[in-house]
């Protein structure tokens, strides 16, 4: 109804939906809106929307200062290039130089990541000092408490978020002819992770790529590593990463040998190492310590081992 107002007259109404009244009553359009439309209005308004869950990525680097395969201008450089991209998907990166930084940061921000990415030199047992003990992962780093030691990489569990990855930007790390390597060791150890991991030797950085995802946006799809035979002095080539999920390898992938002339010869002078490792055994099982950690391991001849070795 609207009242008009004339200076000479009466005040009176006029109904100006008189003539409807006989086709029934008119409903107007509601004012509830779906909550979907209330928070793009609210967005339009100025009102904040609700943002996305934060996602994080850690890059751990264990390599010490002037080390040419990860400490390297170039290096380093290919590792600004994964960051940069990262953060351009979104993440919040930090980067982590050395063991006592990390422990101390996660020990004061327990901030759950989506991706850690672990750098130093590797083999199918270890990377940098991390190595696979029975089921653990012990760390031999001298910068690191006992406690840090031994239950240090176990306690990367309340940090991981459930669906994360854990990359090891190592050689060898995944490598499956070794079955208990510290890719699957660590798989055990984070089972919410997936563990990428290097069958190969590997030259320079591994190689995010990424895909959308209708609920969580973009996200990482795999990671590829550079792999240089050994008839190409000028060519590398990608290679898919071993991946596993609490103890499995998912890919399928057949093993991929390891050249023999990484493994030191071992040349007996005039004794039987067999006989010599049967004494130490005794003697660790006579003063209680686990034969375990004994670990009897191939040496690896250091002189002949590029990116991502020891």
């Amino acid at each position: 109804m609207t009242t008009v107002t004339n200076s000479t007259a009466q005040p009176h109404s006029i109904d100006l939906l008189s003539d409807l009244h006989d086709e029934g009553e008119i409903t107007l359009p509601g004012s509830d809106l779906s909550e979907r439309a209330e928070e793009l209005a609210g967005g339009i308004l100025g009102e904040p929307l609700t943002p996305p869950p934060t996602k994080r990525a850690y890059f751990w680097v264990k390599a010490k200062d002037g080390d040419e395969a990860f400490r390297s201008k170039d290096m380093d450089s290919d590792r600004e290039a994964n960051i940069k991209m990262l953060k351009m998907q979104g993440y919040e990166v930090t980067l982590f130089k050395g063991n006592r930084a990390f422990f101390d940061h996660i020990k004061t921000d327990p901030s759950q990541v989506d991706l850690l990415v672990i750098s130093d030199h590797g083999t199918p047992y270890q990377v940098g000092d991390l190595w696979v003990r029975g089921e653990n992962i012990i760390s031999k780093g001298t910068d690191l408490s006992e406690e840090e030691q031994t239950n240090g990489f176990k306690s990367l569990r309340s940090i991981m978020k459930k669906d994360s990855i854990l990359l090891f930007d190592a050689c060898l790390a995944g490598n499956k002819t070794i079955e208990k390597n510290i890719a699957r060791a660590a798989s055990r150890i984070l089972p919410q992770t997936r563990v990428y991991a290097s069958q190969h030797e590997t030259e320079y950085e591994p190689r995010i790529f990424y895909k959308m995802d209708d609920e969580k946006g973009v996200v990482i799809d795999t990671i590829m590593y550079s792999f240089r035979e050994e008839d190409s002095a000028t060519f590398t080539k990608p290679v898919m990463p071993t991946i596993y999920y609490d103890g499995v390898e998912t890919t399928n992938q057949d093993p991929v040998t390891i050249r023999p002339e990484l493994f030191a010869k071992r040349k007996p002078k005039g004794y039987n190492p067999y006989a010599v490792g049967a004494v130490v055994l005794t003697i660790a099982a006579t003063i209680g310590i686990s034969a375990s950690y004994f670990g009897v391991l191939p040496s690896f001849n250091m002189n002949l081992l590029p990116h991502g070795f020891v």
